[in-house]
């Protein structure tokens, strides 16, 4: 029902990614995607959009759809030049380990400092 319900006179977009998360892990991925299907992704910035897809992507791979997984993952990378942790999950749910390892190394070399660390 907290997915359904408007916030801020939009899309309750944290709350259907979150149920879309957890709905795969209990291995509901098809009513996952429908949690998704409701999200204006008009509405939302790229940060945004990319943990859409990232979620969409997570989805399809448990339902066994290789490609639309993979075509989702993209579209995370696309979408979120610098949301390294959706683009890293949407990876690591397509089982790409190097893409998912070079996302983390990325996002440490992007902090302030330069070091790696904050």
């Amino acid at each position: 029902e907290a997915a359904s319900t408007p916030e801020d006179g939009g899309d309750n977009f944290s709350q259907a990614v979150n149920l879309a998360g957890a709905l795969t892990f209990v291995g509901r991925p098809a009513e996952a995607l429908a949690a998704l299907d409701g999200v204006n992704e008009d509405q939302l910035t790229g940060d945004g959009r990319a943990w859409l897809q990232a979620s969409r992507a997570c989805a399809l791979a448990a339902l066994g759809d290789a490609a639309g997984a993979a075509q989702a993952a993209e579209r995370a990378d696309a979408l979120g030049a610098r949301n390294y942790p959706a683009r890293t999950h949407a990876r690591l749910c397509v089982d790409d380990l190097d893409g998912a390892a070079w996302r983390a190394i990325m996002d440490e070399d992007d902090l302030p400092n330069g070091s790696g660390r904050p």
